[in-house]
């Protein structure tokens, strides 16, 4: 998938911490679209 080809390489970049809150947020919205 593109998304987690994505994120794999916002992972390397180092920022964890704001990318984990930001999936936290995220996933929770991206299920209560569907």
């Amino acid at each position: 998938m593109h998304f987690l080809a994505m994120l794999s390489r916002l992972l390397r970049q180092g920022d964890r911490i704001l990318i984990t809150g930001d999936i936290i947020t995220f996933v929770p919205d991206a299920f209560s679209l569907h």
